[in-house]
């Protein structure tokens, strides 16, 4: 191979690098942007799972972090307390992760300790009917 064959194939590696570099970054962006728009529109759909219940759940924020994608900012939960209304469960979000377990698995094990510190962590925000009579646990029954 002669000097201008190799530089040629040497351009066109660089250009099928820097081709593969923008694709990739268009479908990362992508990405990002359908699990933010995922986030957004899932508390519109997300409903109590308890059997006989599937009520409308609310939201209290206590913990929330802006990340950039591009040149927009974006809202990440990271801690805040999802309540039913009709049957007083709750679900914490811990790291930004929703804890929606059945109770029975709520109710022992690292699960309960991890959520028993939340509940004490953020007591001074949580609504005292879930505090005191929340299912599938409380405070106050400690």
């Amino acid at each position: 191979m002669n000097q201008r064959g190799y530089h040629q194939a040497l351009l066109d590696c660089v250009m099928v690098f820097v081709t593969a570099r923008i694709v990739f970054k268009s479908l990362r962006v992508a990405i990002e942007r359908r699990v933010t728009d995922l986030k957004t529109w899932l508390m519109d759909i997300l409903a109590c799972p308890a059997e006989n219940c599937r009520n409308k759940l609310e939201i209290d924020v206590y913990t929330q972090h802006e990340i950039k994608i591009d040149d927009e900012s974006v809202t990440e939960i990271d801690e805040a307390l999802l309540t039913c209304p009709k049957c007083d469960r709750w679900y914490p979000v811990i790291d930004g992760i929703v804890c929606m377990l059945p109770d029975t698995q709520r109710m022992e094990g690292k699960q309960r300790i991890e959520e028993t510190k939340f509940l004490r962590r953020w007591k001074d925000n949580i609504p005292s009917r879930i505090l005191e009579n929340g299912t599938p646990f409380g405070l106050s029954e400690e």
